[in-house]
């Protein structure tokens, strides 16, 4: 069978119990990050290639902080070093909206990328709301996730295969919100272990098939 990036994305918020396109937890942008990258480790295929970059803010008094490098690859995550807090990705436009009038301070929770260009090299982050303490922001860019999965995309394998890598992307994506998003939609302990549960099952079971498939037939020898 073959689902598109978008029909597993959902799967995978009927999963978590969040059908707001990511209102209350993690972005369409994080979900297929994560999605795509638990086909290829589930398939076997070779994992795109990741750097990471420390980017240091301080309460300078600004929401700005510029990449040491700019680029143009795709910026996958971005996390507070101090707590481990995964930022929400926001649009240019968002986060003007957000800072405009008074700078709201406090832990960033939320960043924008800056482009030298429309679709040209990312040069800073923007940040809400702006820091009012030192922190480190670790940022990870992809080089393989820009074009390569767009929504329409199809993730193709067995039935078995799509619901563990279903199942896989809603514990991983589980375990990047906070514990306040997912009370906000009622997702427990239990159930994020349930799915890896039924990840490890179902991988079982997808292995059997394939031993079946490729097992030699068994012929009745006749003795003269």
């Amino acid at each position: 069978m073959s689902l598109t990036v978008t029909q597993c994305r959902f799967n995978v918020r009927r999963l978590l119990g969040d059908l707001n396109n990511g209102a209350y937890a993690i972005n369409n942008e994080q979900l297929t990050a994560i999605l795509v990258r638990q086909a290829q480790m589930h398939r076997g295929l070779a994992l795109p290639s990741e750097s990471t970059e420390n980017v240091t803010i301080n309460n300078t008094g600004g929401n700005s902080f510029p990449l040491a490098t700019a680029t143009v690859n795709r910026i996958t995550k971005v996390v507070r070093s101090s707590d481990d807090f995964m930022l929400t990705k926001r649009s240019r436009e968002e986060i003007d909206a957000l800072t405009s009038g008074t700078l709201p301070t406090g832990p960033p929770t939320d960043y924008a990328v800056n482009e030298s260009s429309p679709g040209g090299p990312i040069t800073a982050l923007l940040l809400y709301p702006a820091p009012v303490s030192a922190d480190t922001l670790v940022v990870t860019r992809s080089t393989a996730l820009a074009a390569a999965y767009a929504d329409a995309t199809e993730l193709e394998g067995s039935e078995y295969l799509m619901r563990a890598i279903e199942c896989a992307t809603a514990s991983e994506a589980a375990l990047r919100m906070g514990q306040e998003a997912r009370d906000k939609i009622k997702l427990s302990v239990e159930v994020i272990q349930s799915w890896t549960s039924d990840r490890v099952e179902l991988m079982l079971l997808e292995k059997n098939r394939k031993r079946r498939l490729t097992a030699a037939p068994y012929v009745v020898q006749t003795v003269a």
